[in-house]
């Protein structure tokens, strides 16, 4: 990942108030530190692991709310909003994240007409 190419969009999540979602480089790292590499974090994520939602949760909400701990941030979710949140999350994910050139491997985009 190009880190000049980090983008440090935000997202509008409805919890227990409007909160910002931004996964800007002390996001990401925050996530990096927990689970050694961040496509590991991403991997935990994938899996449905939940310490990992409320790690992914907590660092993209961390910009917007420099108060907020781990622990606020997993009483945010339950299980009524857990997928919607998910959602969310993701998407913020994706927005932040350097777009892949269409021919790269892995691109959806480069296995069209395959």
């Amino acid at each position: 990942m190009e880190l000049n190419k980090i983008k440090q969009n935000s997202i509008i999540i409805e919890l227990d108030r409007p909160r910002r979602i931004i996964f800007n480089l002390n996001a990401l790292a925050e996530l990096e530190e927990v689970y050694d590499t961040f496509q590991g974090a991403v991997e935990k994520i994938q899996k449905g692991s939940f310490s990992a939602i409320r790690a992914l949760l907590y660092a993209g909400l961390k910009e917007d709310d420099p108060e907020i701990t781990l622990d606020t941030a997993g009483s945010l979710v339950d299980l009524g909003n857990l997928e919607g949140i998910v959602s969310r999350l993701t998407k913020a994910l994706e927005s932040a994240l350097p777009d892949q050139p269409k021919n790269q491997p892995g691109n959806r985009e480069s296995k069209k007409g395959t």
